[in-house]
């Protein structure tokens, strides 16, 4: 092979090594600006009592309703009747360092037959695993909340019928997640309950 054929062929593979660097840095820089941001809750900071001004505002136009969220949360709305906001809060606890991911999610289902919230979400649930159930109303709707026990975690259902749809609130109990400072816990707690209160059905 001649010197120039040789040089030809070192630079074209040089070209694509470059080229395959610039792609993969590319590619961690956007993973990265995508990548939801973990939230800081530290004792004695309570991010749950941000004035509702600093929230964002969802609106679901096709199942036609609204809720509140804190900025540090991520929303996915890839599905119209299942939408997700999720945080990711950082943990310290015994000499360990972690994360945990925690989502309040907003199902949609037909509800032809009618059926009334508290029918509903007892069909949805063995007996076995409700620890308590209580009726609720949410913006003056009225509603049946279960804390359901499963996998060693409690979560809430809150189940809400309106027109033909059924309209199902779930979240996880924070003072479940033994990682959690009693701070962290409450804080969790009272955020949850705000978004819970901020949710509207038009």
């Amino acid at each position: 092979m001649n010197t120039a054929a040789a040089r030809k062929k070192l630079y074209l593979l040089l070209g694509s090594v470059m080229l395959a660097t610039a792609a993969f840095g590319f590619r961690l820089a956007v993973n990265a600006q995508m990548a939801p941001q973990p939230n800081r809750f530290k004792s004695r900071e309570n991010s749950a009592s941000t004035s509702a001004g600093d929230w964002k505002l969802y609106v679901n136009k096709a199942y036609k309703y609204r809720i509140e969220y804190p900025p540090v949360a991520s929303l996915d709305e890839s599905r119209a009747s299942k939408v997700s906001i999720e945080f990711i809060q950082e943990w310290e606890s015994r000499g360990s360092k972690g994360t945990a991911r925690l989502s309040f999610d907003i199902n949609v289902s037909d509800n032809h037959g009618r059926l009334t919230a508290r029918e509903w979400a007892l069909k949805q649930w063995e007996a076995d695993f409700i620890r308590e159930r209580q009726d609720v109303s949410i913006d003056g709707v009225p509603g049946y909340n279960l804390k359901i026990f499963e996998f060693d975690q409690y979560s809430n259902h809150i189940y809400l019928a309106k027109r033909t749809s059924m309209y199902e609130l779930s979240f996880s109990n924070p003072e479940t997640i033994s990682e959690f400072t009693p701070d962290i816990q409450r804080q969790y707690r009272e955020l949850f309950q705000k978004m819970v209160s901020s949710f509207h059905l038009q």
